[in-house]
């Protein structure tokens, strides 16, 4: 398991990362956004992963409740929200994104 892309919200309570497992029983390795507690490290949530594709990118939004990210969705890249344990899909472009 590798963790990347570190980043804190705006109120430094909660330290977000994308997270990389090679995950056997698919034979692909899936990227997924998650968040945890700080200080402390306690996973808070898996804000995304499979049911979106793998994550490629992400932001914190100032008011530190919102990630934005990016995912591959058949072929394409696609903005989503995530915000209060939900997340949303902000942009469907039909031919995707350039990222």
């Amino acid at each position: 398991v590798d963790h990347s892309r570190l980043r804190f919200s705006a109120d430094g309570q909660r330290l977000h990362a994308l997270v990389t497992a090679t995950d056997p029983g698919f034979g692909y390795t899936a990227t997924q956004l998650r968040s945890y507690a700080w200080p402390g490290l306690r996973e808070l949530a898996t804000v995304a992963g499979p049911e979106v594709r793998a994550v490629s990118s992400y932001a914190v939004d100032p008011d530190a409740r919102t990630l934005w990210f990016t995912a591959e969705d058949r072929g394409s890249e696609r903005l989503y929200r995530a915000r209060d344990g939900k997340v949303e899909l902000w942009i469907d472009a039909p031919r995707g994104l350039y990222t």
